[in-house]
């Protein structure tokens, strides 16, 4: 058993002043006037599209990350359904090698007493070991034994979304009304795509920095 954070990283990117050029030259497609010379000139231009909710725009660009969490937290991504997926199966992939099966640690795990942690802990390995005698004692499938599996159990996936829809993840899934774990996950990302884009992300970014 392994019992890790959750974790995200940028999968994709081109050049951010080419995103911005892009963004630009699209946004001004529309109102039939010539692009700025300068790069600050298409943060300014590109911010009031943002600010006058002509939010359409950032539909032409894309990025994508690679997220490890837990399972319970992929099944509140995936409603995102203007996003796209490609997550590591429970059906295929046998949880087999040395470390075993691999957990999320909580949010909130390092805040809580040791009897808690210790609960916690031993109900991961119960599972675990629950999991690996079904599949190397009961012959069970992959797809049959992940039944036994916890919501806390650790997945993979790659997730692309354009620009637009990415801020309307962070606006829902960034604050306090959005659950620990996925609060947390969509606040790295967030600042991941800040510091890349701070012209498109800023006003969400301040929200909660």
């Amino acid at each position: 058993m392994r019992l890790i954070e959750q974790s995200v990283i940028l999968e994709n990117c081109d050049q951010p002043d080419h995103i911005l050029t892009l963004l630009e030259r699209a946004g001004k497609t529309c109102y039939r006037s010539q692009p700025s010379p300068t790069k600050e000139g298409r943060i300014v231009f590109i911010q009031k599209l943002i600010k006058s909710g002509h939010e359409s725009v950032l539909e032409h660009v894309s990025l994508s990350v690679r997220i490890v969490t837990s399972r319970s937290v992929t099944h509140e991504l995936v409603r995102h359904r203007l996003a796209s997926y490609s997550q590591q199966s429970q059906r295929y992939v046998t949880y087999n090698d040395f470390n075993g099966v691999t957990f999320i640690k909580p949010v909130w795990y390092d805040k809580q007493d040791a009897a808690s942690k210790f609960i916690f802990n031993t109900a991961c390995q119960n599972s675990e070991a629950v999991y690996k005698n079904l599949i190397e004692d009961c012959n069970w499938l992959p797809q049959q034994a992940r039944e036994i599996l916890p919501n806390c159990t650790a997945t993979e996936l790659v997730m692309t979304a354009n620009l637009r829809e990415w801020r309307h993840i962070f606006k829902m899934r960034t604050t306090n009304k959005a659950h620990p774990q996925i609060k947390e996950l969509m606040q790295d990302t967030l600042a991941l795509f800040y510091d890349i884009l701070p012209s498109l992300f800023k006003d969400i970014y301040s929200e909660y920095n």
